[in-house]
């Protein structure tokens, strides 16, 4: 940590220099800011200073563009050479508990971990104990609790805008872990603890064989009844949640970039009916999102305050268990497994 014009700036480090890391923003497509080191290096309370990647071509490309010096093969050197305030894991989810224990015990003060937070529910609750242990605050990047447009949707479903919540309906492709641990703890942001899940493989396979499609029904403890069902991402990806109350119907289309709202109205086709309507959306709509760079210094604000993140360990490692209770109810003839579990195999047992 660095004083500069009486602010304090937080030294960051990026391991794993692809797409997440530093890879998206190459994308002339990309209009935001979408990697981990974009976002620092914008962000005026950070410091990007260092990357790490067993890549040597990708630490020489993107050390030039983001003008970095300290260039690592492994957390190792990085952490001892570095000593970085923030640190994020960008690499595959089979290291995430290794390198998230490693920058807590070294003083890391803030990691922001890729999702889903770990391979198993094992490794993410040592994660969460270590960081709990050391102080270290633990964000997991699943990024749409910090977009404002979805903090407009949960406030509009607390206000009861929608009325009663009768059902949720999402469309995802390319693997339940993938992407499904984002359409899981999105749900869990709008609609609080899962009860019980039913799984099934889907017939629609994903692009990746160690990551299956799985279709569900979640039943939320305070909430509604919630379905996934998987596409092929082969044909196209999609990212779409459909929400139905007594009160209203609320779409959130093309990853959250599009809202479409339904209000009730006298059918224009049925006389004596009730039907939706498309209308304004209740809420006002931000102009920009960037939610990397609203990632980061909900990060930097977290370590400065010493406050609970909005994506904790434990939100993270809660849409982990619910993947895994689908996963365990698709291997076992798509019972019903309620949460938390008692254990990986647990099957219907209340």
């Amino acid at each position: 940590m660095i004083l500069e014009k009486n602010v304090m700036v937080l030294r960051a480090a990026v391991i794993g220099c692809g797409r997440i890391g530093c890879g998206f923003d190459d994308d002339p497509l990309i209009k935001e800011i979408s990697t981990h080191a974009g976002a620092y290096s914008k962000n005026p309370k950070t410091e990007l200073f260092a990357l790490c990647d067993i890549d040597k071509s990708k630490l020489t490309k993107y050390g030039k563009k983001y003008s970095v010096t300290k260039l690592f093969r492994n957390i190792d050197e990085l952490l001892e050479n570095a000593k970085p305030d923030l640190l994020s894991i960008c690499t595959q989810v089979e290291q995430h508990e290794e390198m998230a224990i490693k920058a807590s015990n070294a003083g890391v003060k803030g990691i922001f971990c890729e999702k889903p937070i770990a391979k198993d529910i094992e490794q993410a609750k040592k994660m969460i104990d270590i960081c709990e242990k050391n102080g270290t605050v633990l964000i997991i990047d699943h990024q749409r609790r910090f977009d404002p447009i979805m903090l407009s949707i949960k406030n509009a479903l607390n206000s009861n805008q929608l009325g009663k919540i009768y059902h949720s309906i999402f469309h995802y492709a390319a693997g339940i872990h993938n992407t499904g641990t984002h359409i899981i703890d999105l749900m869990g942001y709008f609609f609080g603890n899962i009860e019980w899940v039913i799984g099934n493989y889907s017939t629609i396979k994903s692009s990746n064989e160690n990551d299956p499609n799985i279709d569900g029904i979640l039943q939320f403890r305070n909430g509604p009844l919630c379905f996934i069902n998987a596409l092929d991402d082969n044909d196209y990806w999609i990212f779409e949640e459909d929400i139905l109350g007594s009160k209203g119907r609320l779409k959130i289309l093309s990853g959250g970039f599009e809202i479409e709202y339904h209000s009730i109205s006298d059918s224009k086709y049925f006389p004596g009916y009730k039907e939706l309507q498309r209308d304004q959306i209740p809420f006002e709509i931000p102009s920009e999102r960037e939610l990397m760079v609203r990632g980061v210094d909900h990060l930097s604000s977290c370590v400065e305050k010493d406050t609970k993140p909005i994506s904790s360990g434990e939100d993270g490692l809660a849409a982990l268990e619910a993947i895994t209770a689908l996963i365990n109810s698709a291997e076992n003839d798509s019972k019903k497994i309620y949460l938390p579990l008692n254990s990986i195999s647990q099957v219907n047992k209340r």
